[in-house]
């Protein structure tokens, strides 16, 4: 079977280490799940930030979300020009409210990482990014911060869509 290609806004997707051990119920079977069809079914769709690298070699991570998620990180360790210094300290300020930066910092590397590499969805179970998420939107525009449940209905309902040849974005079916 070849696998199907998604567009944007599915094809660049980062995933935050939490959606893979998430005490929410259904959060970490919707990103499993995510990650068979990112196997099997579509072109790689998902992306691990380096910084989220780095989270997903704590001692606590199951072994399978360390090998699978060594396969999606696809970004580096760049030195950042000031322009992006100063979207990574609106994100930090956005996140650290009147707390201390050095809690968020990490949160806030990997959503600029989304930012910059021109991520659509920036997948999470954290709670304290969720409370944060519209003025996050507001402050980078592009970026919906979501939970691997909505991301899995999405993909899901477009795959649907593309398999029943009733996209409405299908150039063949352009009228």
């Amino acid at each position: 079977m070849n696998k199907l290609t998604l567009p944007y806004p599915f094809s660049i997707i980062f995933m935050d280490s939490c959606a893979f051990d998430s005490d929410i119920p259904g959060e970490e079977q919707a990103a499993t799940k995510l990650l068979k069809i990112n196997q099997t079914i579509c072109e790689k769709f998902l992306i691990i930030a380096h910084s989220t690298g780095k989270e997903i070699g704590h001692p606590n991570t199951p072994v399978w979300v360390k090998q699978e998620s060594s396969k999606l990180i696809w970004t580096s360790d760049l030195s950042l020009a000031p322009a992006e210094i100063n979207i990574l300290r609106k994100i930090e300020s956005i996140l650290a409210g009147n707390g201390k930066v050095a809690k968020i910092k990490a949160d806030a590397q990997h959503i600029f990482e989304c930012h910059k590499y021109a991520g659509r969805y920036f997948v999470t179970t954290d709670r304290r990014i969720h409370k944060k998420k519209e003025e996050l939107k507001m402050a980078l525009g592009k970026i919906d911060i979501i939970k691997p449940t909505e991301l899995l209905a999405k993909v899901t309902n477009y795959i649907e869509l593309l398999r029943n040849d009733s996209n409405p974005y299908n150039a063949a079916g352009d009228q």
